[in-house]
This record gives structure tokens, C-alpha cells and sequence, in this order.
């Protein structure tokens, strides 16, 4: 490739991932067609994927069906747009058609089949793809790893997704694959369990995120662990994870509302560095929820102070707010 070609493929992928791009999808396929580029499976895939991410599936299919020979990046950046757009189907037709040309699937290809399998719930589908992975030697990979036990669960099928996180040596354990296993069993109401993975990956030195803390504080409500909560509380001040991420003190709010601890949910709102509707939603929700339903309305013009529209969540909080004071 010359080097004014090199110049013009740099200028496409800037444009691909610029600002503007769910407007100028058009153009900047216009821009690499009258530049004869429109066969280079790198620059397709980059467009799939903004097409993927902005939920435009069936423009992307188009220029799909106009490439004459797609490499596995495009099919990858094709099928894992499907996986989460829909139809999921799609996702399998493509990795049928993959197959059929003779292209070998890698980790790109089988883990977002793994997030398609999940949206379908189809439990024997998903072990279709496990003798995939295992055939083909891709079990070791995180990403696949995570995906089957967020398949299994998805599923009810616990113990296999157990069994998966089980056969991850510690060592190649990420904070991830200990979080989605977290979240799984919480999600199955095994709350107990999902405190005590917890309290298992902190003994084997794994530091929490911002997804670990969002993920235990509600446990932590639900089954009265104050200590606990108060414990993460401190730790994502100490770690910065608090300043931040908004959801982390979205999340104390909701942990302190749901512990009976309105006046301590307030002192958090308060104090975090940012807030967003889902901050002042969460406050809401917790006067309702504590008894102090005649601050609603209060909050709520607060909230319209500070320039901030309310939705339909902070509608039915403040309405909740109101029939636990006896005003409506």
C-alpha cells in the first residue's frame, strides 16, 4: 500500500471513531468507496464495529454482503455485533458460513457466541460451543472463560459454571472472572455464598474494582452485613475508586438506604465528588424506603437546582415519596 493510501486509511479510522460518526456513517463509507478501499477487511471490521456499537446491524450486514472475500476479522466484528444486537441467530448463521469457507474460529469468534448462546438461553447450544472451545484448544482464555460461566448461569445451570471457575488455576484468576462468579451467585440468590467468594478472593490478595464494589454492597444489604458494607465503603475511599466512579456512590447510597441508615446515605450524597440522575434517584428512593417520604418533593427540587432533568425513575421515587407521607 502507498504511502497516500496509508494517509487515507489513518484519516477513515480517525473519522470512524470521531465524535460524529452515528451521523456520518454514510459519508465516511462514501469516503473510503471513492478510495478503492472499500475491500480492505481492516478498515471493514473498524466499521462493522462502530456499526455494531451504535446498534446499525443491518447497514452493516450490507456492506458485509458487498466484500467479496471476508477474513475472520470481519466475520468476528460481524458476529459479535450480532451477539449483542440481535437477532442472535445471526451469530451462528455467520459462524456456520465461517466454517464453510474454511476459515478456523479463534477466541474472537467463540466468546461473543458465548454472549449470543447466553441471550437465547439455550442450554444445549452452549455446550455445542464448549466442544467447540475444547476441541480447537481456546478453554484457557479469559474472555471465554467469563463467557461460559455468565452462559451457565444464564442457564441455571450453576454447577457448571462453578465447575468452570473452579478449573481456573488461581494464578490466572483476574478480578473479573472473580466478580462474574460473584454476580452469578448472587443473581441466583445464593447471597451467602456470593459474601463468601468474596471474602475468598480479598484472602487471596485480589484487589477489588469499582465492578466488585457495585456488585457486593446490594448483597451486603440483603443480608444485613453492615460491617461488611462499611468495610468497602472505606476501602473504595482509600483506593480512589469512590472519587472515581459515580456508581460506587450511587451504590453506598443504595447499601446505607436499604441498612436503615438514611441520615449516613445523605452524608455519602453529599459528599460525592459527582452525581448523576441515578445519585439523586437512589436518595429518592431511600426517603420512601426510610419513612421520610415528605423530603421527596424537597429533593426533587434540589435536583431541578442544580440543573439536572428528572426521568421516569425519579417521577415514580418522588410519587412513592408522597403516598408514604400521605400527601397523595
Amino acid at each position: 500500500m502507498s504511502r497516500a493510501c496509508r494517509e487515507i486509511e489513518r484519516n477513515i479510522l480517525r473519522l470512524l471513531h470521531g465524535r460524529e460518526t452515528r451521523t456520518q456513517l454514510r459519508e465516511i463509507h462514501a469516503h473510503f468507496l471513492r478510495h478503492g478501499l472499500n475491500q480492505l477487511n481492516q478498515i471493514l471490521s473498524h466499521f462493522v464495529s462502530i456499526c455494531g456499537s451504535l446498534n446499525k446491524m443491518a447497514y452493516a450486514n450490507r456492506i458485509f454482503k458487498q466484500t467479496q472475500n471476508p477474513t475472520i476479522i470481519l466475520f468476528n466484528a460481524m458476529i459479535k455485533g450480532y451477539s449483542l444486537n440481535g437477532p442472535f441467530e445471526e451469530s451462528f448463521r455467520l459462524f456456520s458460513s465461517m466454517k464453510n469457507r474454511g476459515i478456523w474460529p479463534d477466541e474472537y469468534t467463540l466468546a461473543p457466541l458465548l454472549k449470543a448462546c447466553s441471550s437465547l438461553g439455550v442450554l444445549q447450544l452452549g455446550k455445542c460451543i464448549h466442544k467447540e472451545v475444547l476441541v480447537v484448544g481456546f478453554e484457557g482464555f479469559s474472555a471465554i472463560r467469563i463467557g461460559f460461566i455468565e452462559f451457565y448461569s444464564s442457564c441455571g445451570a450453576m454447577e457448571d459454571a462453578e465447575k468452570v471457575f473452579g478449573e481456573i488455576q488461581m494464578r490466572k484468576r483476574s478480578v473479573v472472572s472473580w466478580n462474574i462468579m460473584i454476580s452469578c451467585l448472587a443473581q441466583t440468590r445464593r447471597n451467602s455464598e456470593a459474601l463468601g467468594l468474596f471474602h475468598e478472593m480479598l484472602d487471596w490478595g485480589f484487589k477489588p474494582d469499582e465492578a466488585t464494589v457495585v456488585t457486593v454492597l446490594p448483597i451486603c444489604a440483603r443480608l444485613g452485613a453492615v460491617d461488611v458494607g462499611q468495610w468497602i465503603h472505606s476501602y473504595a475511599k482509600s483506593s480512589g475508586i469512590y472519587r472515581d466512579f459515580v456508581a460506587v456512590g450511587n451504590a453506598l447510597v443504595d447499601f446505607y438506604n436499604k441498612s436503615g441508615m438514611f441520615e449516613t446515605a445523605r452524608r455519602v450524597f453529599e459528599e460525592m465528588p459527582r452525581k448523576n440522575v441515578i445519585s439523586w434517584n437512589t436518595l429518592i428512593s431511600g426517603l420512601a424506603f426510610n419513612g421520610n417520604g415528605e423530603l421527596g418533593v424537597e429533593l426533587l427540587e434540589e435536583m431541578l437546582n442544580e440543573g439536572l432533568s428528572p426521568n421516569d425513575a425519579t417521577l415514580v421515587g418522588v410519587l412513592s415519596c408522597c403516598a408514604h407521607a400521605g400527601t397523595v
